[in-house]
């Protein structure tokens, strides 16, 4: 999945043109056209420091990857970042980032400027599919070019006045299979953003944490009670995070294929061996393939099927449920992941032992 990034001039916190009497836009001047009297309409000029801005058409995964370098720029360089709606939304509907936000929307601020882009560059970055524009109250006078540097380049002096690039996303490709966390406590070497930053920002909202403990609370009584183990005996927790679904497809293409059950089975004996009174928690967005595939291959009653769409009180929002998922996989101990971005953040978020599929490493994808 490809990602487009945008860096534009500086934004204040997003102030109504409609009934005020500042541009949107910190920094930018206000000019008023009197060609036609009875139809004023204001026009902000650029001026100043670069901003940045970014969207992504994927999902929570690569939502939070976007985030969080917004994030990270915005505090490494001092530069205001935003990004779209449809990734800002997600965001706040699964952690508190309502109070501690430091990125923006860019429909409320850049209306103008996102009326612009051309179908496909609207399609790109924001995963937005249709023609029509947004009716906009003020029109920004920003001109778009690509730009194809590093993040480290925003040092550049050239490139932090007035500045108006899409950021090719290729520069930023990482490989996922860079888990140098304890040694780096970075999460992408290449950039350098630190896990400080990712435990900051990426909280849980109080239902999401509520609900994974009580799942684990009950799983793990259920397995007390079955094997007699008293409250004194330790339990550890592995999260098994399958990815299936479309992306079976991305992996096809990738030369990987699809994770069969030797693979999680695999992984399970590696913790058994490793560990003792081991739960496994399967979470995917297919649990029939589990319940089928999976479980009826485990003899030592340790697996259980305990993804969001294993409750059908929260199961119909598929945002919210992928905010159930992270949250379940995220309070484990240890985790067996699969491929794609919410598998690594699930693996980011857990800490411990991370196993991964064999070729893991050579997956590359691009942010």
């Amino acid at each position: 999945m490809l990602f487009m990034i945008f860096i534009l001039t500086p934004f204040m916190d997003f102030i109504n043109a409609r009934h005020g009497n500042i541009c949107p836009v910190e920094g930018l001047s206000k000019i008023v056209r009197k060609e036609d009297p009875l139809q004023q309409k204001e026009e902000c000029d650029v001026l100043n420091d670069s901003i940045v801005v970014r969207g992504t058409q994927g999902n929570l995964g690569n939502k939070m990857f976007s985030y969080i370098i917004l994030t990270f720029i915005s505090k490494q360089f001092g530069l205001k970042t935003f990004t779209t709606k449809y990734v800002f939304d997600h965001i706040n509907k699964i952690f508190k980032i309502s109070d501690i936000a430091e990125v923006q929307v860019v429909e409320d601020s850049l209306c103008h400027a996102f009326n612009g882009l051309t179908v496909i560059e609207k399609m790109d970055a924001f995963g937005i599919h249709g023609k029509d524009n947004l009716i906009c109250d003020v029109e920004e006078k920003i001109s778009l070019e690509y730009f194809t540097g590093h993040l480290g380049s925003l040092n550049n002096s050239e490139l932090r006045k007035g500045k108006a690039l899409i950021f090719h996303p290729y520069p930023l490709g990482y490989n996922i299979g860079n888990f140098n966390i304890k040694n780096t406590d970075a999460i992408i070497e290449d950039v350098n953003i630190p896990m400080s930053l990712v435990r900051e920002h990426f909280q849980f909202e109080n239902y999401f944490t509520n609900w994974s403990f009580d799942v684990l609370a009950r799983i793990e009584k259920d397995f007390r009670r079955r094997n007699k183990l008293n409250k004194k005996r330790k339990i550890t927790f592995v999260g098994i995070h399958n990815r299936r679904g479309d992306h079976i497809k991305d992996q096809v293409k990738k030369g990987v294929g699809e994770l069969l059950p030797g693979y999680f089975l695999g992984g399970m004996e590696f913790y058994r061996e490793k560990y003792k009174n081991v739960i496994f928690l399967y979470v995917s967005d297919d649990m029939e393939w589990g319940r089928l595939r999976l479980l009826p291959r485990v003899r030592t009653g340790d697996l259980f099927l305990a993804g969001a769409l294993t409750d059908s009180s929260i199961s119909d929002d598929i945002d919210l449920a992928a905010g159930y998922d992270l949250s379940l996989l995220s309070l484990c101990n240890h985790t067996i992941l699969s491929y794609g971005t919410f598998s690594y953040w699930a693996g980011v978020l857990a800490g411990g032992d991370i196993f991964t599929p064999e070729n893991y490493q050579n997956i590359e994808y691009y942010i």
